[in-house]
């Protein structure tokens, strides 16, 4: 497993959902690892963890050709990690460099599963082609060896949530949020699974957890809006949407 303990500042930004602070916190870490006369304590895999989550990061802002780049490095720092080869197919994916994705993927095994990362890496690699159904016991033996494991718990539900089963996306995500209460993608997913329940009270209250935690989340906002158009809170919805536009005004459609 990772030592994520070592990059607790940058991580808490993160599950907030403030990339460009966690970046910035991660970049600080990073200065240090490459510093010749300060990085003596910090090695391979610490400054690959590194670029594994400034990946991250670049991904969850759509940057990708920034989070390849990020995840090439981590790869290359540790090429044997069947989670730096996923996440830098799932970059590749992302960015429309389908081929460059499957040449990674298509070299991993069931067989070469060890680690709860593995078992992790490989689920999220199936829910890349749409194999939800078998990614959910790799997501299972990832929490068997790890109960605490954030992301495969989110994942998991995601993976139900595609399958329409929204009680048990739910419950995937609220064990997220038992782990980390202010791991704002977990309220928003689990808002949605609320919503298509027709559940539109909790759904609200997800989207509205998440925008407390992090005030600048414009998806909780756009999201919450349709909820309320849909419950007939034209005032709140519209309120929600101008919210929207303002955060991120470049791409107000």
């Amino acid at each position: 497993m990772r030592d994520d303990s070592k990059l607790t500042d940058a991580l808490n930004y993160y599950y907030k959902g403030d990339y460009k602070t966690a970046i910035s916190e991660l970049e600080k870490k990073l200065s240090i690892a490459n510093n010749e006369r300060l990085s003596i304590a910090v090695n391979d895999s610490d400054k690959a963890n590194i670029y594994y989550w400034l990946g991250g990061c670049y991904y969850d802002l759509k940057q990708y050709q920034e989070s390849i780049d990020m995840y090439k490095h981590a790869n290359h720092l540790q090429p044997d990690v069947i989670l730096y080869q996923v996440f830098l197919g799932g970059g590749y994916f992302k960015n429309n460099q389908p081929d460059q994705a499957n040449e990674l993927w298509d070299k991993i095994t069931p067989d070469d599963l060890k680690s709860a990362d593995d078992y992790f890496a490989y689920g999220l690699m199936l829910i890349y082609k749409h194999h939800y159904k078998e990614s959910i016991p790799y997501f299972t033996d990832a929490l068997r060896l790890d109960a605490k494991y954030i992301l495969a718990h989110n994942t998991s539900g995601y993976a139900y949530y595609e399958l329409k089963k929204y009680e048990y996306a739910i419950n995937n995500f609220s064990q997220a949020i038992d782990i980390n209460s202010e791991y704002v993608g977990a309220y928003y997913n689990r808002g949605h699974a609320y919503n298509k329940l027709k559940k539109y009270e909790y759904a609200i209250n997800n989207f509205s957890q998440a925008i407390d935690i992090n005030s600048n989340y414009k998806n909780a906002y756009f999201s919450r809006g349709l909820v309320y158009y849909e419950v007939k809170k034209y005032d709140d919805a519209i309120e929600d949407f101008t919210q929207t536009i303002k955060i991120n005004p470049d791409n107000a459609d």
